[in-house]
């Protein structure tokens, strides 16, 4: 049971009003419903036209969904792990979509001093340069830019790229043993071009994605840099607290170098 809020300062009053909102959004399952309007204002003790703005600054963020003539909703977010592959096409499927792709270019190009950095290739080094944007359902939620050297992908194309998983054709059509991935993730907004593919407003919060991919031997075989709408995914890393230092007798310690290594 929602208890009215307590008397506050005005911008006091818009934080507490925005938290319990927040709550009542993190009890519903993705794509369901608040309450009316009416009922939320009764529950927490507040004006309607006080509650509204509120809820339109919750939608600005991306935490609500609000739909004209029909209400507000929980946002439709895939929680992503991006350190695990065929996560994204698994989690759009969770929230009940069907996971496609387009592929918008597809080119081969010197790989350039940051690319050949990432993929250890000298910049003059031909690589295979595709950019995709990735849908849920009809909703693009993705924009991907994947580098791989050409010479271990001959023929790769566009529609290879959209009929299935990439990581799947490196295994079985071209006979790459994959190994382990380096990534790195930052908040960003989006760019005019950017917010025009993925269909939100310039300047949009976003979620940018670098990869690296290397083979069993540890050569680097993927580069990929991504921009992900942040109203359609939280991504989220599993942890694990670290075991206490064991008890040492004494005098067992016997160097500078901690016990966990480096």
């Amino acid at each position: 049971m929602m208890k009215p809020l307590d008397p506050l300062t005005n911008q006091g009053r818009h934080e507490a009003l925005r938290a319990q909102l927040l709550d009542v959004v993190d009890t519903l399952i993705p794509g369901e419903a608040l309450p009316p309007e009416r009922i939320l204002a009764e529950r927490m003790g507040v004006a309607r036209m006080t509650l509204r703005r509120a809820l339109a600054d919750l939608a600005e963020s991306g935490a609500v969904v609000r739909v004209p003539g029909r209400g507000t909703f929980a946002p439709a977010a895939a929680r992503f792990n991006p350190t695990v592959d065929g996560s994204l096409r698994e989690e759009i499927a969770r929230m009940g979509s069907v996971a496609r792709t387009r592929t918008l270019e597809l080119s081969i190009q010197p790989a350039g001093v940051r690319v050949g950095q990432r993929l250890r290739l000298a910049p003059a080094t031909p690589v295979l340069r595709a950019v995709r944007l990735r849908f849920a359902g009809d909703e693009p939620v993705t924009l991907e830019r994947v580098h791989l050297p050409a010479d271990l992908v001959p023929g790769l194309s566009a529609e290879d790229l959209e009929q299935g998983s990439l990581y799947e054709l490196l295994i079985g059509r071209f006979g790459i043993a994959l190994g382990a991935s380096r990534v790195t993730v930052r908040a960003t907004a989006t760019s005019g071009r950017e917010s025009q593919l993925l269909d939100v407003a310039p300047h949009s919060p976003a979620y940018y994605v670098e990869s690296v991919r290397e083979d069993a031997e540890g050569q680097p075989v993927e580069f990929l840099d991504a921009v992900y709408r942040g109203d359609r995914f939280q991504f989220e890393s599993p942890s694990r607290v670290r075991s206490p230092m064991p008890h040492l007798a004494p005098g067992a310690f016997t160097g500078p170098e901690s016990i966990y290594g480096d």
